[in-house]
């Protein structure tokens, strides 16, 4: 299994123009038949402060997932959005 946390900031003023967009994002992205979770989380101390995380069966999964045409708008959308650099990790964990 791969797990992916990116943690980033949005744009002060954007926060509910990518809730809008994080919400059909995450929508369709659950309905992959690889994904076994994808969650976002705003901060609890900065609510500019976002995380998505997700858990992929592998990473082909992970690789088809960004070639979606939900992923694919999303990524174009959001780039406004977004504050700064994204911080992106990337885990490999057993699945129990």
């Amino acid at each position: 299994m791969i797990v992916i946390a990116a943690k980033f900031k949005v744009k002060p003023g954007k926060k509910h123009a990518f809730m809008n967009l994080a919400q059909v994002v995450i929508a369709c992205s659950r309905q992959e038949k690889r994904c076994i979770s994808y969650n976002l989380y705003v901060g609890a101390e900065d609510s500019d402060t976002f995380l998505f995380f997700e858990e992929w069966e592998s990473q082909d999964a992970i690789e088809m997932h960004f070639k979606e045409p939900h992923f694919v708008e999303f990524s174009l959308k959001n780039k406004d959005m977004i504050d700064g650099k994204m911080d992106v990790n990337i885990y490999e964990a057993e699945r129990k």
